[in-house]
């Protein structure tokens, strides 16, 4: 590496650290992963073997006083972002932090006021903004392709299986339990056709027997600058999935966002229909003839790709000294309209109980 290559540590040696954060790092030109840490020692010893990283802290503080890092990159549970974003951007050190960027408005305030008063970027994992579709299909509603928006539906669907039944899942501990892990995700992806909202109209429910877990489901209505819309979060589901319902005064789309990203265009006049035939033949022979790579193709990998876009522009906003791909700003106003969301069903002081 040379002398000006941009050194990072990473905290948190978990699933996303390991399989998403660190390997991303490593495979940028002149960026160094200099140090892992986490409070498991095993863990960080093991990790900083596997990945070949010089040093492994159990603490932060000593992490951050021995180490000239540049950016820290915090993939720990959601409980501990604020105070370890606090801590690095204290040091004067930029900050990649997952979502949610904090359990509450409160402390995503107190996070933006640090990052401006120590000069530093601070910079929010909303990785599923840089999917393609996505990015696709803000550049149809950019073109007035399907005319002005008149309502987008955000929803995404977990397994039953999955986070749902682990009662020792931290995100159990969270603000709206499981939701407040989702939520996040719908919250973004709703704010970035919507616009600013003003109004939060928020249900709950409960379908699942799991004695901790109050609420397995939610769906808000929301009112933005750009239009009605809703997200919802349910994991009660059989399936994995992340969809998105545009519609358009002359036209609506539906996105497939994860596991499998897919973009289909839906006629005017039957709203709900997978493809029309007339109008999408040429897209069904494209789905057809991708079929087989769209199979092989590992939903983790859809995560890692994502990311991978967003860390390379919040490297070069470093280098350059421009605005991360996701401001804190950006990430407080998620975090405001989820709060919101959950303190409407009585699901705000969760992890209190």
């Amino acid at each position: 590496m040379g002398k000006n290559s941009l050194k990072v540590g990473v905290v948190g040696c978990g699933e996303i650290a390991k399989n998403v954060h660190i390997p991303i790092f490593k495979s940028l030109k002149d960026v160094e992963v200099v140090a892992v840490c986490d409070k498991n020692k095993s863990l960080v010893f093991e990790t900083s073997k596997i990945f070949n990283i010089p040093k492994a802290y159990t603490d932060i503080d000593k992490m951050l006083q021995d180490e000239s890092l540049d950016l820290v990159s915090i993939c720990t549970p959601p409980q501990t972002h604020f105070n370890l974003s606090i801590r690095a951007m204290s040091f004067g050190v930029h900050v990649l932090v997952e979502k949610p960027m904090a359990l509450t408005l409160k402390e995503a305030e107190k996070m933006v006021t640090v990052s401006r008063k120590n000069k530093v970027k601070l910079c929010i994992a909303h990785n599923f903004l840089f999917n393609p579709v996505i990015q696709k299909s803000k550049k149809i509603v950019e073109k007035g392709i399907i005319g002005k928006i008149i309502n987008v539906e955000v929803n995404i669907f977990s397994k039953i299986s999955g986070k749902l039944a682990n009662p020792n899942h931290w995100c159990h501990h969270l603000p709206g339990g499981i939701i407040g892990e989702y939520g996040p995700h719908a919250v973004y992806v709703a704010q970035t056709f919507l616009g600013k909202i003003h109004e939060i109209h928020a249900v709950k429910l409960k379908s699942t027997v799991f004695p901790f877990v109050l609420a397995d489901g939610i769906k808000v209505l929301l009112k933005g600058d750009k239009s009605i819309g809703s997200f919802s979060v349910l994991c009660n589901s059989s399936k994995y999935s992340f969809e998105v319902d545009i519609f358009g005064e002359k036209g609506t789309f539906h996105l497939d966002i994860y596991p499998f990203p897919r973009i289909f265009k839906v006629g005017k006049e039957n709203l709900y229909p997978l493809l029309t035939i007339k109008e999408d033949l040429f897209k069904i022979i494209q789905t057809i003839a991708s079929f087989p790579k769209v199979l092989l193709t590992k939903p983790v990998s859809q995560i890692y790709k994502t990311h991978k876009i967003l860390i390379q522009m919040f490297v070069e906003s470093i280098r350059k000294n421009g605005n991360p791909p996701i401001t804190g700003e950006e990430g407080k106003e998620t975090v405001r309209i989820l709060e919101e969301s959950l303190k409407q069903v009585g699901l705000l002081n969760f992890s209190d109980k």
